[in-house]
C-alpha cells in the first residue's frame, strides 16, 4: 500500500500507528496554504508588502503595520483590521465588505473603487483619504475622523453616520440616502449635486 500527498509518495509500508500523523501532516500543510499568499513576517510588519489581488477572505491583520502596501484589487473581505495601520496604503478596488476597521489608521489611504459595504468603524482614522467612488452602503460609523478625505461620488445608503463630524468634507455627487445625519456637523461641507 502506499500513500501519496499531492501525488509524491509519503508512505510506503504499513505500519498503521504513523496512518493517524501522516494524514494530520497533510491537512495541516492545506490548512497553512492561505498563510503563503503573505510575505515573511508579515503580520505583524508588512510595511510597504505588495499584496495586490490577493485573497484574504477572513484574514485576522489586527494589529498589523501595513502603511504603503499595495493592496490593489485584494479581497479582504469580512478581513479583522482593527488596531491596523494602513496609512497610504493603496487599496484601490479592494473588496472590504464586513471588514473590521475599528481603531484603524487610513490616514492618505488610497481607497478609489473599493468595496466596504457593511464595514464597521469605531475610532477610525481617514484624514486625508481618498475615498472616490467607494461604496459604504450600510457602514457603521462611530467616532470616525474623516476631515480632508475626499467622498466623491461614494455610496452611502443606509449607513449611520450619527454625530460625526463632517465638516470641511469634500463629497460632490455622493449618495445619502437613507443615511442617518442625526447630530451630524456639515458646516462647511462639500456636497454639490450630493443625493441627501
Amino acid at each position: 500500500m502506499q500513500i501519496k500527498f499531492r501525488g509524491l509518495p509519503l508512505l510506503t509500508q504499513r505500519p498503521k500507528a504513523k496512518l493517524g500523523l501522516v494524514l494530520l501532516l497533510g491537512v495541516l500543510l492545506t490548512g497553512c496554504e492561505s498563510l503563503m499568499v503573505l510575505p515573511h513576517g508579515c503580520p505583524p510588519v508588512c510595511v510597504d508588502a505588495s499584496l495586490m489581488g490577493k485573497k484574504l477572505v477572513d484574514f485576522d491583520l489586527s494589529g498589523a503595520d501595513l502603511s504603503e502596501a499595495n493592496l490593489r484589487k485584494a479581497d479582504l473581505t469580512r478581513a479583522n483590521l482593527t488596531n491596523a495601520d494602513l496609512s497610504g496604503a493603496d487599496l484601490r478596488e479592494a473588496g472590504l465588505e464586513g471588514a473590521l476597521l475599528n481603531s484603524t489608521l487610513l490616514i492618505g489611504t488610497n481607497l478609489t473603487d473599493a468595496n466596504m459595504g457593511g464595514v464597521s468603524m469605531t475610532m477610525t482614522d481617514l484624514r486625508g483619504a481618498n475615498l472616490t467612488d467607494v461604496n459604504l452602503t450600510g457602514a457603521v460609523f462611530n467616532s470616525v475622523s474623516i476631515n480632508g478625505a475626499i467622498l466623491d461620488k461614494v455610496q452611502l445608503l443606509d449607513s449611520d453616520l450619527t454625530g460625526m463630524d463632517l465638516r470641511s468634507m469634500q463629497a460632490n455627487q455622493a449618495n445619502l440616502s437613507g443615511a442617518n445625519l442625526s447630530d451630524s456637523n456639515l458646516n462647511g461641507a462639500s456636497l454639490s449635486k450630493a443625493n441627501l
